[in-house]
């Protein structure tokens, strides 16, 4: 083979390859029709803290539509925890959410909402339980199956360890790359 065809060859391999690595990193668009109408927002989006995600949900096979809504981020007060014990070396923070599952189906939440907080570090961290009775902070009241039209409110509690920088709130159901982020 001549000089001539082996570049041919050459730049017929890296055509094919360049063509093979973008394919591979195109996402699919995930489509559902949102009852009531409205876009879904795609898996990987960050968005500002305060604005609605509608996320087609389960994952991998959507049968609902869920509205969510991070409102805030807050680190909690001292005086807040005079009657409980922040476990040592580490602070606690505030997350208001509100979420509806706008349908059709109903949707399982056994292991409860797959919200977590992202932290300095690449670290996620699960809110904890409030203490019962604890009104600075109450989980909003979801069923492990949520119907069609229900609707909560509430606060979720996480403890991050000390001077840890809270870099989003991640509703994240799967993989890493597939989580919407709310982001200050």
């Amino acid at each position: 083979m001549n000089a001539l065809a082996r570049v041919a060859v050459a730049a017929t391999a890296v055509l094919l390859l360049s063509g093979c690595s973008s394919m591979a990193e195109e996402k699919p668009k995930v489509v559902f029709d949102v009852p009531g109408g409205g876009v879904v927002t795609q898996p990987g989006t960050d968005i500002k803290l305060g604005d609605t995600a509608l996320v087609a949900f389960p994952e991998t096979k959507p049968t609902a539509a869920l509205e969510l809504k991070v409102e805030s981020i807050t680190p909690a007060k001292a005086d807040d925890f005079k009657l409980y014990k922040i476990p040592e070396n580490h602070d606690a923070y505030y997350v208001k959410v509100a979420v509806k599952n706008r349908g059709p189906a109903a949707v399982e939440l056994a292991d409860g909402l797959p919200i977590w907080l992202a932290i300095s570090g690449n670290t996620l961290v699960q809110p904890s339980a409030p203490p019962k009775n604890f009104k600075p902070c109450k989980a909003p009241k979801l069923q492990k199956t949520v119907k069609a039209n229900a609707a909560a409110k509430g606060c979720l509690l996480f403890f991050t360890p000390a001077k840890s920088i809270v870099n989003s709130v991640d509703f994240q159901p799967g993989l890493d790359e597939n989580a919407i982020r709310w982001k200050r």
